[in-house]
């Protein structure tokens, strides 16, 4: 708080900021009126934190001033009361004031405030082009009627291009042949992957078999893959034959989440198999737009790697940018329905080269949970 200069005043108190009034409240509770009165007046207040304690005899008093400060400004006001028998902390909490016992939590929040203050304003332009709404929701309809919470990774891959997100096109397959079929129309190095809506970790139990060139090579890798999913008991067990996305590229991963407080989220990092090692990542409330993206991902810790190191190129930032404005979108308009969703990996190229998607899950949120919105 502020307080007016030129007045006498005690030697052990203070009228500057931090204002200490001194025992002398004790005797003249009604100085707290007076004090605030100063503070919100003066120019330089931008927000007031009162500091009381053990001061249980003059509650009434003290927490009428208090109370009358807080509804006449605009301004973040804050009390904390430490000590005595709580009843000043329930009233002030009752009248609408924010009140703590602890001077630490005070300051952090008061911090966060002005942190959140800080931050751009959410933004207000239209979504992209390329998007189906519609399309989407018919991949999780469609899940929801088998009653199923999490789509597998090729019923994710057509959730996010329903969005504009481009994955590496990759078939579907249920046993060695049709997975030799699928891999004649794809060409390239491929990969041969588990598609089960039941296993996340893939590769754990040995689900990825990657690099594959020759028709030798696909059929021992579908034929290994479904065998070593049989002795783990997965039930629902396919395949999934992918081109694999060639050329110097960076892994990031992006992804929705669904947050207790601010609802649907849109997450970025550096991701790949080392996604937890590094724990590099930026979060921001859906949707957002380009300029909001593409700040989320010069933020993150390793954001020069995006520029080129040791020789390698910069990357295509506004391609991933716009995935993740996409993706934000998606998190918007599904918030209902989608309680998680990552691609990890996206893999971004050189300037201009684009961003793949080569891995996608979605979770949905519980029946009983999508009733209750």
């Amino acid at each position: 708080m502020a307080a007016a200069h030129g007045r006498r005043h005690p030697p052990f108190g203070s009228p500057r900021n931090p204002v200490d009034l001194t025992a002398a409240l004790v005797s003249d509770p009604d100085m707290l009126r007076r004090a605030l009165d100063v503070a919100l007046e003066h120019p330089g207040t931008d927000m007031i934190g009162v500091l009381l304690g053990n001061a249980d005899g003059d509650i009434d008093e003290l927490t009428d001033a208090i109370a009358k400060a807080h509804g006449s400004t605009d301004q973040p006001l804050v009390v904390v009361w430490t000590g005595g028998n709580g009843r000043a902390r329930q009233r002030l909490r009752e009248l609408g004031v924010p009140c703590y016992s602890d001077p630490g939590r005070a300051a952090a929040a008061l911090g966060h405030l002005a942190d959140f203050s800080l931050r751009p304003p959410l933004p207000t332009g239209a979504r992209p082009t390329g998007t189906d709404p519609r399309a989407a929701r018919a991949i999780i309809e469609e899940a929801r009627a088998q009653g199923r919470s999490r789509l597998d990774e090729y019923e994710s891959a057509r959730l996010i291009a329903a969005y504009g997100l481009h994955s590496a096109p990759a078939c579907t397959a249920r046993d060695p042949e049709e997975a030799l079929r699928a891999a004649a129309d794809l060409e390239g190095p491929l990969a041969v992957k588990l598609l089960s809506a039941d296993i996340a970790h893939k590769s754990d139990m040995g689900g990825v078999r990657l690099g594959l060139t020759t028709p030798d090579g696909v059929r021992d890798a579908a034929r290994d893959i479904l065998a070593a999913a049989a002795r783990e008991g997965v039930g629902d067990a396919r395949l999934l034959v992918q081109r694999m996305a060639g050329g110097d590229r960076t892994e990031l991963i992006l992804g929705i989440q669904r947050d207790a407080a601010f609802g649907p989220v849109v997450v970025a990092g550096f991701g790949g198999v080392l996604v937890e090692v590094l724990d590099d990542s930026q979060v921001a409330v859906a949707p957002v737009d380009h300029a909001g993206a593409v700040r989320m991902l010069r933020s993150l810790r390793a954001a020069r790697v995006l520029d080129g190191v040791r020789g390698a190129p910069a990357r295509d930032v506004d391609a991933v940018a716009d995935a993740l404005v996409r993706l934000s979108w998606l998190a918007t308009d599904l918030a209902d329905d989608l309680l998680e969703l990552d691609v990890n990996p996206l893999l971004c190229g050189a300037a201009g080269d684009g961003a793949v998607a080569v891995d996608c899950l979605a979770l949905l949120s519980a029946p009983s949970e999508q009733d209750a919105r």
